[in-house]
């Protein structure tokens, strides 16, 4: 947490080269893979652009139980978690995929700026972070307090993102509340602060797309007709969720504040 520079690696020879990155101790402890991510700046070792371009690809899991928040007596926070992991990584051509080893304790009711900017920046990516496979991660909590910024930037700036038919919120955001979750009223995450903000924002007009992305099933009995974020309903203040692509923000169906 104190070298935000990173550390410096030489590779002499060019071509493909795998990193693997192993706990340095038990690999049951919680939170061992944040040591890795790079900075929201281009500064310094790891965070130079030219570094985060040389990432192509990601060959295992991110695990939840890697980057899950550390366990200390007192910590109600997941704050920042998966944060920022892949910022600037341009050359990236495939998202991660998040296996759920790890149940949150219950006593976590923070998740601001959970997955913040993950992949902002990237541009070859063609498909979104799927999120279905931590449906169970959220299963031990009742009550978050702390939603802000939550999604923020996840995939900003990425103009080769096709949103169209793709299925990637689990269930239980719909039943996050600000504060109160979770519930099966439908919710008001849409109005925490910052919650989606830019999360699909494409600076440059962006034809073609047609259709938001999806929650993981669309016959919830509990939520009933929450199928796609908007459904969620209308936020209070501009999210610029969906900024920039010009097919669905020219949808009339969708709330301008979404837009």
């Amino acid at each position: 947490s104190t070298n935000h520079n990173g550390i410096a690696i030489t590779i002499p020879e060019a071509g493909t080269h795998q990193i693997r990155i192993t706990p340095h101790s038990c690999p049951f402890t919680a939170g061992w893979g944040n040591a890795f991510g790079y900075k929201s700046d281009n500064t310094g070792n790891a965070n130079t652009a030219a570094n985060k371009q040389k990432l192509i690809s990601i060959d295992a899991p991110l695990t939840t139980m890697a980057f899950a928040p550390q366990e200390e007596v007192g910590n109600t926070s997941a704050s920042w978690m998966f944060a920022n992991i892949f910022y600037g990584c341009t050359n990236l051509i495939t998202p991660a995929k998040i296996a759920d080893t790890y149940k949150l304790p219950k006593k976590i009711t923070d998740l601001s700026y959970f997955l913040h900017a993950t992949y902002a920046g990237n541009t070859f990516l063609t498909s979104p972070i799927d999120l279905r496979n931590i449906s169970g991660w959220f299963s031990n909590n009742e009550k978050i307090t702390n939603l802000s910024n939550f999604l923020q930037n996840t995939h900003y700036g990425n103009s080769n993102l096709n949103l169209t038919g793709q299925k990637i919120f689990p269930n239980w955001i719909k039943t996050l509340q600000g504060g109160t979750g979770p519930s099966t009223a439908i919710n008001d995450i849409k109005d925490v602060q910052g919650a989606f903000s830019q999360m699909f924002y494409c600076g440059s007009a962006k034809g073609g797309d047609t259709g938001e992305p999806e929650f993981e099933d669309d016959d919830d009995p509990i939520t009933g007709s929450i199928v796609k974020l908007s459904d969620l309903g209308n936020p209070s203040t501009p999210r610029y969720t969906y900024r920039g692509r010009t097919v669905i923000t020219s949808n009339t169906n969708i709330d301008d504040n979404w837009k």
